[in-house]
């Protein structure tokens, strides 16, 4: 006979998918809190046990510090039966062709936005990827609108907004970097650096919204950097529908508010608002707002989520649950295509100052 009936908790533990990382260059933040908000997440539901860098004073040093097993090369590192799934940190310029290594092993894949530079690659190994029944996730597009997307996609249901108008998305850093040699001093690339590096968290969530991307245009400058790329851009595109999107992207602006990702959308019957205080506490909660009708009169709503959960975040819980239930990113099937052959047409729209199509 039970005599005490309080409250039992039991502890369900989870066992943990073992990862690898490749690419210890932003790789080098995988479980640090500032780049990858949520470390503790990472932490309950992956273990971290190889990691993988041609460079070997890099990949010897961090692999002492984690206690990791320690590779040089991708192809040997997936002869290694005990790394469940990869975490891909390389540049984008040919990852397709990593990730077909590494789905071909068997293992899913974590990585990292931009995805590639080739469409065509992106869209030859998100198929094959599909055909062998693995998984692809990244931070952005998120596999699963992440909060903010989700608020934007449920006032456009429930009040019936209508169709995308116009958009504009606006990001800015203090960055003053200098060459060392990587793609990011790659013209080819990184296109349009800002708005590659950092506008393509807008471009990424707006795609989920617009029709098909058909021309490009873009401005960019050097102010401060010491890159051979540029550090202050401004992209604009048109699409099927009409819609016009414009995206700004800066590495020069120090206001002590970096990241503020502000984007406003203008629908046939409302508009949506993200960051637009430039007062609020960015770096804890997104700020939402929306301005509509209903019934001839004014409605306003607004809306704080989670920083740590919205746009561009790292979903940890969300990737592993994913590859547990095998589930497939929840993604317009063609937007990271598209998203690729904007960014792609963003160099020649640069360089010549003319107006390109995407065919």
């Amino acid at each position: 006979m039970i005599k005490n009936n309080k409250c039992m908790k039991f502890n369900v533990m989870i066992k943990k998918t073992r990862i690898a990382i490749v690419g210890l260059e932003f790789g080098l933040n995988l479980f640090d809190i500032e780049y990858f908000p949520g470390k503790e997440k990472a932490d309950k539901y992956f273990e971290l046990i190889a990691c993988c860098d041609m460079n070997r004073v890099k990949a010897d040093a961090y692999g002492l510090k984690h206690g990791l097993k320690v590779y040089y090369d991708i192809d040997t590192m997936l002869c290694d039966g005990d790394i469940e799934v990869v975490c891909l940190f390389t540049g984008p310029n040919g990852r397709a062709s990593l990730i077909d290594k590494v789905i071909s092993s068997g293992r899913d894949v974590i990585t990292t936005k931009p995805f590639e530079i080739d469409p065509q690659a992106a869209i030859n190994v998100l198929k094959k990827a599909d055909d062998l029944g693995r998984l692809i996730y990244l931070n952005s597009p998120n596999p699963v609108p992440p909060l903010d997307v989700a608020q934007i996609i449920a006032w456009r249901d429930k009040y019936n907004l209508g169709r995308l108008i116009a958009l504009r998305f606006e990001t800015w850093c203090n960055y003053r970097e200098r060459s060392d040699g990587s793609w990011y001093d790659d013209p080819k690339k990184c296109p349009v650096a800002p708005v590659f590096r950092l506008g393509i968290y807008g471009i990424n969530d707006v795609l989920r919204f617009t029709s098909k991307p058909v021309s490009v245009q873009a401005i960019e400058t050097q102010i401060f950097t010491g890159r051979k790329t540029s550090d202050n851009a401004l992209l604009a595109v048109s699409f099927e529908h009409g819609e016009i999107a414009t995206f700004f992207a800066s590495f020069c602006v120090a206001d002590s508010r970096a990241y503020p990702d502000k984007l406003v959308l203008n629908f046939e019957r409302g508009t949506i608002q993200k960051n637009s205080d430039l007062s609020a506490d960015i770096l804890r909660s997104v700020n939402m707002q929306l301005v509509t009708a209903v019934d001839g009169h004014t409605l306003t709503e607004t809306v704080n989520v989670d920083r740590a959960n919205g746009s561009g975040s790292y979903m940890w819980k969300e990737f592993y649950e994913g590859f547990k239930e095998r589930k497939k990113p929840q993604l317009p099937p063609e937007l990271i295509p598209n998203s690729i052959r904007i960014t792609q047409a963003m160099y020649e729209a640069s360089t010549t100052g003319k107006t390109v199509r995407l065919d």
